[in-house]
């Protein structure tokens, strides 16, 4: 009984030890904080391109509808 109870200390002091190791541990962490930043990146990266694109569309379409209808006297 007494060797069963040495390896079951053992066995949670092991257990402890690696709980404490996860706890401590900060690279995931860090990978997720960098991952957050990449998407928030990405999100105003989109917005500013959609924003830019109905703009410069817009001014597109006008200039090529006025000159094809000055090309064609309208």
């Amino acid at each position: 009984m007494s060797r069963m109870r040495t390896h079951f200390a053992v066995y949670k002091q092991k257990l402890g030890a690696l709980g404490r190791a996860f706890v401590d541990d900060e690279a995931g962490a860090t990978a997720i904080e960098y991952a957050v930043i990449a998407g928030m990146i990405s999100i105003s990266i989109v917005t500013a391109v959609a924003a830019i694109g109905v703009t410069v569309k817009d001014d597109l379409y006008t200039v090529i509808e006025s000159t094809i209808s000055a090309a064609f006297g309208g």
